[in-house]
């Protein structure tokens, strides 16, 4: 039986503060680079018997079995189950990477299914954001351009991406390493840029 455990509040002292300067990072940087919009009522993230299937040509592996899950805004959420449970299979779907072979899966009230990939892409760029274990940089690329980066894909001019890359790498602490490489910061650093 999988077991998908939420919590209330952060996830654990350490890596507690990194979650949240990411996600702040990307609150803010989201808030400068897009229109403002109402938040819709209701849940943030609502699953209904959420089923997938890899059909691998000569056996079916259930990758998650009925899945019902409601996160609602501002809610702190943690999955968590042995290796093979169906984690990474969740987040892939909750990120938009990959679509349920049945079932529904609401993002702001908008059934994902119905999204084209190219409304997929825009969700990604937009709405979601992970934070990895690993910092998953462009290694030949310096701190300041993988920080504009998003802001690229969300088609801020130049001037405003790498001002706004400037001041989120000072606030962090890596100002005076925005020609650096990311294997050249500091692992507490690096993870910490967006």
């Amino acid at each position: 039986m999988k077991k998908w455990n939420k919590m209330q509040g952060a996830p654990d002292g350490e890596k507690a503060w990194k979650v949240s300067l990411a996600a702040l990072l990307r609150e803010r940087l989201l808030k400068r680079t897009q229109p403002r919009q109402e938040a819709c009522s209701g849940p943030l993230i609502k699953l209904e018997n959420l089923v997938k299937i890899y059909d691998t040509g000569a056996i079916k592996v259930l990758g998650l079995k009925k899945i019902n899950l409601t996160i609602e805004r501002g809610e702190f959420v943690a999955i968590m189950g042995h290796s093979g449970s169906g984690k990474s299979t969740l987040m892939n779907i909750l990120g938009c990477l990959d679509r349920p072979t049945l079932g529904h899966y609401y993002l702001d009230g908008i059934d994902t299914a119905d999204m084209t990939p190219d409304e997929l892409s825009d969700i990604r760029n937009r709405k979601i954001g992970f934070v990895f274990q690993s910092f998953n940089l462009i290694s030949r690329t310096s701190a300041l351009k993988n920080v504009e980066l998003p802001m690229t894909y969300a088609r801020l001019p130049k001037s405003k991406r790498t001002e706004r890359a400037k001041e989120l790498l000072e606030r962090v602490g890596l100002g005076g390493r925005k020609e650096h490489m990311p294997m050249s910061c500091p692992e507490d650093s690096a993870r910490g840029l967006p």
